[in-house]
């Protein structure tokens, strides 16, 4: 189990704080005029002689040589815990972080502890530049370590952490964020070692302090042209990477496929999107090179928990496919999805009854172009930036602790895909 280290419950004094960003901030501009290097940073000496000496930041002598004592961030690896190793344990800046930026007035400062899948800037951005039109943009980002003690959060991706690379201690004020959008089933690391590690969460459950959803619905009216309905010949498309999985879709498409075609792109099918060949194209082409051959699209998670909707199910949308959708219960889609947008395999008795309504959709123009009714009023929308994020931290929160194991655990939020596969 992890503790809290009393030492770090007392919040740094305003003056260690100022000096500790004036260091940083100096390191930064240094940096980039090739006075100093990214390993430099590390070295107190280093930072002391060209910093102070050209009246850069106002480090006292005494401090010089403690500086690493002072805000080293130290790992462990507490008892019982497992999980692969995914990032390089460094207390040293990296050169590619913009913490010029870090030393402004009043910035909540957001240090990423680990990667986003190997994307050193969590595939959000670094300084301030993630923030941009935010409703509350006074945060700023950086993958710099040193800055722990002065990160008002940070930020570890589930699936990019290690239990034994994390630090011991964090302050009383302190965000330690656990952030995932992928579900419990696929979380891959052991869950009851980090509980109370956390105090907070930043995923899609509507349940997380800070709700990071694949997709999201919001007034407006949504751009492109639905394809005509007359072009569409085939019944039903999926495109599908990860092909044995915890939900058990894949028997399910094949019990549709006895009754319906069903056109499979991805590794786990033979056909290709012609966007394939672009390696730099939008995902949304594939889909819209789907929706002007075909009626549906089956957006069926890999898993069925609790809120868990992904990108597809919005891509499709977009796209101008009604999505047959196979995840969390119907109640789920319609408290995000627009209205009368998407079919779900729950309101069936069995697999035969949705082929035989998809079937009479596919032959009643009226019936089936009723689903893009929506697309006046509603438009569907992507978040790139982490607005919410830096709102939650200009804000006083209760002092807590997660729970990881209850919040996060497989057992509480998901179920097995065989009672969805029930009937013929």
């Amino acid at each position: 189990m992890y503790g809290i280290d009393s030492h770090w419950l007392d919040r740094p004094t305003r003056t260690s704080r100022q000096q500790a960003v004036r260091r940083h901030q100096c390191c930064a501009q240094r940096q980039l005029s090739g006075a100093l290097h990214a390993a430099d940073c590390g070295a107190p000496a280093r930072v002391h002689r060209y910093c102070c000496g050209h009246g850069l930041a106002e480090v006292p002598n005494g401090e010089q040589n403690s500086t690493n004592e002072q805000h080293a961030v130290t790992t462990g690896s507490p008892e019982g815990s497992r999980g692969p190793t995914h990032f390089k344990t460094s207390s040293s800046p990296s050169s590619s972080t913009p913490d010029q930026h870090i030393g402004r007035a009043k910035s909540n400062v957001i240090l990423y502890w680990t990667t986003n899948y190997g994307s050193a800037d969590f595939s959000f951005g670094f300084g301030a530049a993630p923030f941009v039109g935010c409703p509350v943009n006074n945060c700023v980002t950086t993958n710099n370590r040193t800055m722990l003690d002065s990160a008002a959060a940070v930020l570890f991706h589930g699936r990019s952490m290690s239990a034994k690379h994390l630090p011991k201690r964090r302050r009383a004020d302190q965000r330690f964020v656990f952030v995932l959008r992928e579900p419990p089933t696929l979380t891959y690391i052991g869950l009851r070692p980090l509980d109370y590690f956390f105090n907070t969460t930043m995923t899609y459950s509507r349940s997380a302090d800070i709700y990071f959803p694949y997709g999201k619905t919001v007034p407006g009216e949504q751009e492109g042209e639905v394809p005509l309905f007359s072009n569409r010949k085939v019944a039903a498309a999926w495109v599908v990477s990860h092909c044995p999985s915890h939900s058990k879709r894949e028997v399910y498409v094949k019990k549709l496929a006895r009754s319906l075609q069903v056109d499979i792109y991805g590794k786990c099918g033979t056909l290709r999107c012609p966007s394939d060949k672009r390696k730099s194209a939008p995902r949304i082409d594939c889909y819209r090179s789907v929706a002007a051959t075909h009626f549906f699209y089956l957006s069926f998670e890999n898993s069925l928990c609790e809120d868990y909707i992904t990108e597809k199910f919005w891509l499709a949308l977009r796209a101008g496919l009604v999505p047959v959708v196979r995840g969390p219960p119907p109640e789920a889609y319609q408290r995000v999805a627009p209205p009368h947008s998407f079919i779900h395999v729950q309101d069936f008795q069995s697999v035969s009854g949705l082929a035989a309504y998809l079937s009479s959709l596919m032959h009643n123009r009226t019936a089936y172009e009723s689903y893009f009714a929506w697309r006046s009023s509603y438009r569907v929308r992507f978040d790139d930036k982490v607005c919410d994020l830096c709102a939650y931290l200009s804000q006083e929160q209760p002092t807590k602790a997660v729970r990881l194991s209850e919040v996060w655990g497989t057992d509480q939020h998901c179920v097995s895909g065989d009672a969805l596969n029930a009937g013929s």
